[in-house]
């Protein structure tokens, strides 16, 4: 039976949590200045096997060392977990944001 999509967005919430965690993970960069608030979107496309072949900005933050961070965390935590069943795609693709508020512990 297919999943309704209470339990596919379930699903794909869960997975995007999976995976922003271990980008997280990876993310190494130090806090910006108080007060300056960074932000950068990366597109990633990721394969069912959780490979990933596409890297891109889709925004950048205007800070070359915070992108280049986000993008050396993407890269660290590749490849991610396979794509959940309830996908039927032979991939996916997510726009990752990066927040410098996101740094603060």
């Amino acid at each position: 039976s297919q999943p309704g999509d209470g339990e596919m967005n379930a699903r794909m919430h869960a997975y995007y949590a999976l995976i922003w965690s271990r980008i997280k993970g990876s993310w190494a960069f130090i806090s910006p200045s108080p007060g300056e608030v960074l932000e950068a979107v990366i597109d990633v496309t990721i394969l069912r096997s959780g490979a990933v072949t596409e890297v891109n900005f889709e925004k950048r933050s205007g800070n070359r060392y915070f992108d280049e961070s986000a993008m050396k965390a993407i890269r660290k935590a590749s490849p991610f977990p396979p794509l959940p069943m309830v996908i039927g795609e032979t991939s996916i693709q997510v726009g990752i944001r990066f927040h410098s508020s996101e740094l603060k512990s």
